[in-house]
């Protein structure tokens, strides 16, 4: 596992590298002429085919694969795989930044209606409660069922089984998945992201600073999404067609 987990963590860093360079060009684009918008399409198409690609080869590489040009290659024909993953991911969140528009925009009335009903004169709770939700299912159930269901349709093809809707909603891997995500995603650039010594003086050595802070951010959300695709690889079935 420690050679896979190194693997893929750099292939993950890499990748993200890669594609939010990329990513930086395109907004860095003017789309004043006609060749400027059709370098704007072509520098998104290729941050995405660039991303879909990472994750790929760190899915086929923890579901067994060995590190080859094999699995680069598989991982290339296999770019068409990312596609209903990643359109259930957006469906997701549509729905759930929806529903979280709605509830804020209706929180007075939803407080007066607790008020009046059950006598609860302060339901902020409740409000902190549904934005825990609303990040939940944004950045751990839609991600962690989406990679299922790419790495299904790399290893197993495009044919659905129910078996696959028990793997990708199965509890113990959407737990482990959150507290990896949580860990060493969420803490690292909400806690160690922002933090700066307060005797830290401007000039060289805070960019030092800095960039180390961020590198280690980068590197810890790298180990974080890696294990989180492992989490999606494990298959809880006996017997599984392999690669």
């Amino acid at each position: 596992m420690t050679r896979t987990l190194a693997g893929t963590t750099a292939v993950m860093l890499g990748g993200g590298l890669v594609s939010g360079a990329i990513y930086w060009g395109l907004l860095n684009t003017p789309e004043s002429t006609v060749w400027m918008l059709a370098l704007s399409v072509v520098l998104a198409a290729l941050s995405a085919v660039v991303a879909a690609l990472t994750i790929g080869v760190v899915l086929l590489a923890w579901s067994g694969q060995d590190w080859s040009l094999a699995l680069l290659g598989r991982a290339v024909r296999g770019l068409p795989a990312c596609v209903p993953p990643v359109l259930l991911v957006a469906l997701v969140w549509s729905l759930v930044l929806r529903g979280h528009t709605w509830v804020d925009a209706h929180s007075g009335e939803i407080s007066a209606w607790f008020i009046a009903r059950v006598g609860w004169s302060d339901v902020q709770w409740l409000f902190t409660a549904l934005a825990w939700l609303v990040w939940w299912l944004q950045w751990v159930v839609a991600p962690f069922v989406a990679l299922v269901w790419w790495r299904s349709i790399l290893v197993r093809g495009w044919r659905p089984t129910g078996a696959l809707v028990r793997e990708a909603l199965r509890p113990a891997g959407v737990v482990v998945a959150t507290a990896i995500v949580l860990v060493l995603v969420w803490m690292p650039w909400t806690q160690l992201a922002p933090w700066r010594p307060r005797r830290l003086a401007p000039g060289t050595m805070e960019l030092v600073f800095v960039a180390a802070k961020l590198g280690v951010v980068a590197l810890l959300s790298a180990i974080g999404w890696s294990l989180v695709a492992r989490t999606a690889a494990i298959s809880p079935r006996a017997t599984e067609s392999r690669l």
